[in-house]
């Protein structure tokens, strides 16, 4: 997923993810300091890509959590 990312983003770009799924994406952008939205409609799956982009992040990102 890495490669991915950088071939559509360029550094310092932010990725949108709109079917966050389980966040792998989020961790990708995470490890080669890109930006992230992600996402997602069931509970279930936020939370476990919250709670992965979060242990995969050890300088403590915050997670926006705009639940509308």
């Amino acid at each position: 997923m890495q490669y991915l990312v950088t071939l559509i983003t360029p550094p310092n770009g932010t990725v949108l993810d709109p079917f966050m799924g389980s966040g792998t994406t989020g961790i990708a952008c995470k490890n080669l300091d890109r930006g992230f939205v992600g996402i997602e409609m069931d509970e279930h799956y936020y939370e476990i890509a919250k709670a992965r982009i979060e242990n995969a992040t050890q300088s403590g990102m915050k997670i926006n959590e705009n639940k509308t």
